[in-house]
């Protein structure tokens, strides 16, 4: 009886070995066999390239898979891969990327077909690639308009329109239509201080004034104006982000600064810190803090004159023992410049305020209730750098003492509000409209600072 169950179990594996060997027959290779019925000759950047390829494996192995590969010189740019259970046609598509300062040329298309015993073949192909010339683009306004942009008779690839706008910054995106049979819509947004295919995050155009401003567009490079430098003291600032420019350099107290380029940068819609500057008649900006290194920050979006103290030119200033350096705020979302509902610190340390140093040891920043700190709601504290890190927490024995003697504010001790936190004092609320300047006098060392708060 034993005999008999061996011998059935030795009949099973026998047939089971050979259904097996005559699924994929064992571990033969195989042989793939691809061919194309798709003629590839040319293409546009941003098709969807449609190809038909058939495959079987003459060795009677099962396929897994059918890859499309394309190169742009050495570069793999875009893959499309198929799952090939059964022998046949496969229709597919691969996406020919559109991207800025790529000639026209010849790509290298590749496809390559794998059985389940790894085994392959492929087949290369060139292929001709240019770039689309479209008739027009369209350009999309933050503000729900449409605009066309026609193509220059000397360069396919520069497109303009002239638009009339209210303000000197005007804010889009732009969209290429599909081309041809093949073609994709394409559009070109920014991506921080580039302008990359693909996005509909507005890019900033900043004319010199407004009116009626004429906006171009390259799609070979990505270019685009009006994008104007303004100037500080002369100088062209620096494009660091959307609507944002920088200046840095070594300012003297009581110089007076011209900004430009922009006709409203020396107009009364643009805040100008009382802290660090005075707005003269002229127009100009003299500097009232303390000579030394700072960066002024031109904000359009906020019309704004941001400015740090500096230790040198890529890095912030700190406080140091013997009260030098510099002071910064961080707290809630009811304070920020030039208004804390639309640009409240919130606790961000990329928001920090930087006091101004009006002379030695002594800081000062200005702020007026209601616009730039609520009248009822204050929690903020002082820092000694524009990130976390050393700060006054309102402890007797501690290193970083801060005493107050205000009417107004008090220093949080922990007990009655956080280490080192600034309050309004029970009962008290600032009158709405009106400027109050907080003082910080570090002139006999952090470990003995003194704060007053002085309603002007």
């Amino acid at each position: 009886m034993r005999t008999f169950k061996y011998l059935v179990f030795t009949l099973l594996c026998m047939l089971f070995t050979a259904s097996c060997s005559n699924d994929d027959n064992s571990t033969a290779p195989g042989n793939p066999v691809l061919t194309s019925a798709t003629a590839f000759t040319s293409a546009q950047f941003g098709d969807s390239l449609s190809f038909k390829m058939n495959a079987i494996d003459e060795g009677n192995i099962p396929l897994s898979t059918l890859k499309a590969y394309l190169y742009y010189g050495d570069e793999l740019v875009s893959i499309t891969i198929i799952r090939t259970k059964t022998y046949g046609d496969y229709n597919g598509k691969i996406y020919i990327p559109y991207y800025k300062n790529i000639p026209n040329g010849t790509a290298s298309l590749k496809f390559v077909l794998q059985n389940t015993h790894f085994t392959k073949v492929e087949k290369d192909y060139d292929l001709a690639l240019t770039r689309p010339k479209y008739a027009s683009l369209t350009l999309m306004t933050s503000d729900g308009g449409s605009y066309t942009m026609t193509p220059s008779a000397d360069n396919p690839y520069l497109f303009s329109t002239t638009i009339h706008s209210e303000s000197s910054k005007v804010k889009g995106y732009i969209v290429a239509p599909a081309s041809g049979t093949s073609g994709n819509q394409i559009t070109f947004g920014a991506d921080g201080s580039n302008v990359v295919q693909g996005l509909t995050s507005y890019i900033s155009f900043i004319n010199s004034r407004a009116g009626d401003i004429t906006i171009t567009f390259n799609t070979y490079s990505y270019d685009y104006t009006p994008l104007f430098a303004p100037l500080f003291n002369g100088t062209a600032m620096t494009y660091s982000a959307d609507g944002i420019y920088t200046y840095y350099g070594t300012f003297t107290k009581g110089q007076a600064y011209t900004v430009g380029g922009a006709d409203d940068m020396s107009s009364d819609s643009w805040f100008n810190d009382p802290d660090f500057f005075t707005k003269n008649n002229d127009g100009t900006l003299t500097f009232n803090a303390i000579t030394g290194s700072y960066q002024v920050t031109a904000d359009f979006n906020l019309k704004y004159f941001k400015v740090y103290a500096m230790k040198d030119a890529s890095t912030t200033a700190s406080l140091q023992s013997n009260g030098s350096g510099a002071l910064w705020i961080i707290g809630n979302g009811n304070i920020g410049k030039p208004n804390y509902t639309n640009n409240g610190i919130n606790w961000a340390t990329e928001k920090a305020l930087c006091l101004s140093q009006v002379s030695a040891g002594v800081y000062q920043i200005t702020l007026v209730a209601g616009t730039q700190i609520s009248t009822t709601d204050m929690n903020f504290k002082f820092f000694h750098q524009n990130t976390w890190g050393n700060e006054f927490d309102g402890l007797a024995s501690s290193s970083y003492v801060l005493s107050t003697a205000s009417n107004l504010v008090y220093v949080g001790d922990g007990t009655t509000g956080d280490n080192g936190n600034l309050f309004l004092k029970s009962g008290v609320t600032l009158q709405n409209g009106s400027a109050y300047v907080f003082t910080v006098d570090c002139s006999k060392g952090i470990n003995a600072a003194t704060l007053t708060v002085t309603k002007k």
